[in-house]
């Protein structure tokens, strides 16, 4: 059944680590590999370089390798454009564009605070023309989605390894915020799946593997032998992602 499903891996990061593991010290064809013995057929994926070095470098690293491996589709790193690092505004949507992002993430690595005043900009930037963002539960918290969620409520957010610990807090985000969505490969909540789809819709939850880091089979038997039905199923695979993901035609940003 696994290999049926249309799957898109939300959380996979390509690129040389600053601090690897030796068990999880993956190379792209490796990784690549991994997705293909589960049946995965593409992932969303950040570069380790934009993530933990240079947002700009990696970026570009990023869409060199998405367009040399089709099963890649690249997410940019974004920072605020007054420092000079990338543009800002309308500008930022061509700088998306330009290197096939579907997607950015914010990651406080580059000592970013998603409070100040900063991501009001960016994030009404993003909001307007349908670009998702994706983050880390481990490093932006619950609350830091709420604050951008309160601000811009048509703000797709997607947080990643959101942790079943959490979950008193994650069923009134999903309540409060139509557009908050959940990657659940750390959420083994008994029939945890079943509920939110049953309250939320099974498009607030969003397949991620966690690779190279992660192994997928926990994510994906989570998905196959959940108690859903197949469209559900469908969604919950890859489908809801693949909807959320931007294209610049569907910017309604006037240029």
């Amino acid at each position: 059944m696994g290999n049926t499903l249309p799957w898109l891996d939300v959380n996979c990061i390509i690129g040389s680590r600053s601090r690897p593991r030796s068990e999880s010290n993956l190379s792209p064809d490796q990784i690549h590999a991994a997705l293909a013995e589960w049946g995965i057929g593409q992932a969303l994926v950040r570069h380790s370089y934009a993530l933990e070095y240079d947002p700009v470098i990696g970026n570009r690293l990023c869409t060199e390798f998405c367009r040399a491996n089709s099963w890649a589709i690249p997410c940019y790193a974004v920072v605020p454009h007054q420092t000079g690092d990338m543009p800002g505004g309308d500008a930022l949507l061509d700088y998306l564009a330009e290197g096939g992002a579907r997607a950015v993430t914010f990651h406080p690595a580059h000592g970013i605070d998603l409070r100040c005043a900063w991501s009001r900009e960016t994030c009404a930037v993003l909001e307007q023309a349908g670009v998702p963002v994706i983050v880390h539960d481990e490093s932006v918290g619950l609350g830091d989605v709420d604050f951008l969620l309160s601000r811009h409520p048509n703000l797709h957010i997607i947080s990643l390894r959101v942790n079943y610990a959490a979950t008193r807090l994650i069923y009134p985000m999903l309540a409060i915020h139509p557009t908050f969505h959940i990657e659940f490969s750390r959420f083994p909540v008994h029939f945890g799946l079943e509920e939110i789809t049953a309250r939320f819709g099974a498009d607030r939850l969003i397949f991620g593997t966690g690779l190279p880091e992660w192994d997928p089979a926990v994510t994906v038997g989570m998905v196959t032998h959940a108690d859903l039905s197949e469209t559900d199923r469908t969604i919950i695979a890859g489908d809801g992602l693949r909807s959320l993901l931007w294209t610049p035609d569907r910017s309604e940003v006037k240029r």
